[in-house]
C-alpha cells in the first residue's frame, strides 16, 4: 500500500467535493420513489453521474492497493510500471462513460433523431472493441484516438438533441431554463468540450504556454464540480420540490 499517496486524495476542495458528492447523490438517488428510480430519465442520469464522481477514488484506490493493481497492470503486459491506472480511467471513462452519455442524450429524443444516436452508439461501441482488440494503443497507457473518438460521438449526440430542441414544436411552450434535460446534455458538451480541448493540446501548451494548460485543467476541473452539482440538483428535484419542467411528450 503507497500511503504516501492518502494525502494526495484529499489535495483540493474539488477532490474533496468528489466525495460529499457521492455520499449525496446515492443518498437522494435512493431516497427517490422506487418508480422513479426506474425510470430511465432519473437512472441513466445518476448512472452518469455515479460514473463521474466515483472514478477518482477508485482510481487512487487502486493506487494504494499495489497488491490489486499489480497484477492487473501485469495482465493487460504493463511489467515495468505497474503501479499505473490508466488502464481503470480507459475502461470507464473513454469506453463507458461514452455508452452511458449517448444512451442519456439518446433518451431525451424523438424517434427519428433516435435512430441516429443508436448508429453512433454501434458505431463507436464496435469502434472500441475493434480498437482494443487490435491493441492499436496500449491500454494500460493513455489512450488518445480512443478518447477523441469517444468525445465527438458524444457531441455529436448533443448537437442532435440541440437540433431537436430548436426544431420540435413541443419545445415552443417549453421553458428549457427549468428543463433537467438541457442542463444534463449542455454540461455534457461543455465537460467534454473542455477535456478534448486539453487532450489533443497538452502537448503544444505544455512547451510553449504550460500556464495556459494549468489554467484549462482547473477550469476543466471547476466545470466537472458544476456539472456533479447541476447533476444533483435534477435528481433531488422531487425531494427539494424543486420546480422545473417535464420532457416533452413526443408520441
Amino acid at each position: 500500500m503507497r500511503t504516501e499517496l492518502l494525502p494526495f486524495m484529499f489535495r483540493d476542495w474539488i477532490s474533496v467535493s468528489n466525495y460529499v458528492f457521492l455520499v449525496l447523490l446515492c443518498i437522494v438517488f435512493f431516497r427517490l420513489p422506487s418508480a422513479l428510480r426506474k425510470r430511465s430519465d432519473y437512472l441513466l442520469p445518476f448512472i452518469y453521474i455515479f460514473i463521474f464522481v466515483t472514478i477518482d477514488p477508485v482510481g487512487f484506490g487502486f493506487r494504494l492497493f499495489q497488491n490489486v493493481n499489480g497484477p492487473i497492470n501485469e495482465f493487460f503486459g504493463n511489467h515495468e510500471k505497474p503501479f499505473y491506472n490508466a488502464w481503470l480511467y480507459n475502461i470507464v471513462l473513454k469506453m463507458a462513460m461514452p455508452v452511458v452519455a449517448l444512451l442519456l442524450v439518446k433518451n431525451y429524443l424523438p424517434a427519428k433523431q433516435q435512430v441516429s444516436v443508436k448508429w453512433i452508439l454501434i458505431a463507436f461501441v464496435s469502434f472500441a472493441i475493434v480498437y482494443q482488440a487490435l491493441q492499436l494503443e496500449p491500454i494500460y497507457l493513455n489512450q488518445g484516438i480512443l478518447f477523441a473518438v469517444g468525445a465527438l460521438c458524444m457531441l455529436s449526440a448533443c448537437f442532435i438533441y440541440y437540433h431537436a430542441l430548436m426544431t420540435r414544436e413541443e419545445y415552443v411552450f417549453t421553458n428549457i431554463l427549468l428543463l433537467p434535460s438541457f442542463w444534463q446534455v449542455t454540461f455534457i458538451m461543455f465537460y467534454t468540450s473542455l477535456t478534448y480541448f486539453n487532450n489533443i493540446s497538452a502537448n503544444f501548451l505544455t512547451e510553449n504556454h504550460s500556464a495556459f494548460l494549468v489554467s484549462m485543467y482547473k477550469v476543466s476541473r471547476f466545470t466537472g464540480v458544476a456539472q456533479s452539482l447541476v447533476y444533483f440538483l435534477c435528481l433531488a428535484a422531487p425531494l427539494l420540490k424543486l420546480k422545473v419542467e417535464n420532457q416533452p411528450n413526443y408520441a
